[in-house]
């Protein structure tokens, strides 16, 4: 890069997303699974489960999550865009509070989802 500046975005989207959504069983995975749920529920099981519903409530934690990491991707992009270099590693922490909102947000769609996951486990037990 000719901006030094993107080398610290780059690295702190790779941190970012890979704390939250792609280490192992991340946020990320676990939406997709919930989503693939959702097509193999439809297509053999529509006939016995809501699945209209399920469909819905997990697209709509898609959604939330997808908001959520496009807010700091914003967020950290304003944030570098008006700093030196050097401000940026010297204000670093402020990067980390952008972080700590989003995983707020993270959190509630992580525990939403393990709550409709646990409750469909029952019903289409």
């Amino acid at each position: 890069f000719n901006d030094r500046r993107l080398h610290l975005l780059e690295h702190f989207f790779f941190k970012f997303a890979f704390d939250l959504y792609l280490m192992g069983n991340g946020l990320a995975n676990q939406l997709a699974m919930a989503k693939f749920d959702t097509v193999i529920l439809d297509k053999f099981f529509s006939d016995e489960f809501d699945t209209r519903t399920y469909s819905m409530a997990v697209s709509e934690l898609i959604l939330q999550s997808n908001d959520s990491v496009l807010r700091t991707m914003n967020r950290a992009v304003d944030f570098m865009e008006n700093r030196s270099y050097e401000e940026i590693i010297s204000d670093w922490d402020d990067l980390e509070t952008i972080v700590r909102d989003s995983k707020i947000i993270e959190q509630n769609v992580t525990e939403a989802l393990r709550r409709l996951t646990i409750n469909n486990r029952k019903v289409y037990t």
